[in-house]
């Protein structure tokens, strides 16, 4: 255990006064699971939409695959991430783009993933405008079970989007008829795909709009992997406002195992209550303390 994450430790304890010793420990033990959780991320999308780039752009480190096998292209690959303690497993999906003849062959591969998945992210081609197959491999998933939910869709290289020769190399943003384009783009994805969540514009070769993907995902993301996926993200790409709801999430889930550890152990009322009446302010201090632990 690092020193930080010790002194987050001592610094939560400070609410557990009027707790039973056994109860502190079983929430601190309950916690480090929850400190230690890997999130699975699952990418996909059609060859050349740039899905590795986009993955390199956003991620600390490179991809390195820990588990393939090789020629094989439909197989699920397998990256590990790594940042100091925290760890976290991205899956390049097989499927879109490709005939459902391997219909029985990808419905008990994505059964199998099914329990593990967090994420998936769709990575779209801001100049390819033919959907089809990737619909028909949509609602393919939607019927082995994935929730909607669990899907973020993304358009990546903005700067190849028409009129391409007026993307502004200095500022690596988009010209205004290029906005336009991406525009009509995301909106025409997000009608298509019934997406819950934003369809961003972005370019993993110039970085434009990639704060704004990471907000999105970690929005998107579970309590429980939010965290966890965040920072493995570059810094440079990390905002204020997707941090806010990582410590927010943390906080929350620290409420909600403490409550549960408190209704599972015969306690008299009055003490039951007074403990939950400490939930709020421990969730508080969890958010506060988030740094310590991530």
């Amino acid at each position: 255990m690092s020193k930080n994450i010790g002194n987050g430790f001592n610094a939560l304890k400070q609410h557990f006064s009027v707790i039973p010793d056994y109860l502190t420990q079983a929430f601190i033990d309950r916690l480090q699971y929850v400190i230690d959780y890997e999130p699975v991320i699952g990418i996909m999308g059609k060859t050349g939409t740039g899905k590795s780039s986009l993955v390199n752009a956003l991620f600390q480190h490179p991809l390195s695959t820990v588990s393939h096998n090789t020629g094989c292209t439909r197989e699920a690959l397998h990256f590990k991430f790594e940042v100091g303690e925290r760890k976290m497993t991205l899956i390049d999906l097989p499927g879109a783009g490709e005939s459902l003849a391997y219909d029985k062959k990808y419905r008990t591969l994505y059964q199998s993933l099914l329990p593990d998945l967090n994420l998936i992210l769709w990575v779209m081609k801001a100049d390819d405008r033919a959907c089809s197959t990737d619909e028909a491999f949509y609602h393919f998933l939607l019927e082995c079970g994935v929730s909607q939910d669990c899907i973020v869709f993304v358009i990546n290289q903005a700067d190849k989007a028409e009129p391409s020769l007026e993307w502004c190399r200095e500022t690596a943003t988009p010209s205004a008829e290029q906005l336009l384009t991406l525009a009509a783009r995301c909106n025409a994805v997000s009608q298509q795909f019934s997406s819950p969540h934003p369809v961003h514009p972005v370019s993993a070769s110039t970085g434009y709009n990639l704060p704004l993907l990471v907000e999105t995902l970690v929005s998107a993301l579970p309590a429980s992997a939010s965290s966890g996926v965040f920072c493995q993200i570059k810094e440079i790409h990390r905002t204020s406002e997707a941090e806010l709801v990582v410590r927010q999430d943390f906080g929350e889930l620290v409420g909600e195992l403490f409550s549960r550890i408190i209704d599972t152990v015969p306690l008299p009322e009055a003490l039951k209550d007074r403990l939950h009446a400490i939930r709020e302010s421990l969730t508080s201090a969890a958010s506060t303390l988030w740094h310590w632990f991530f």
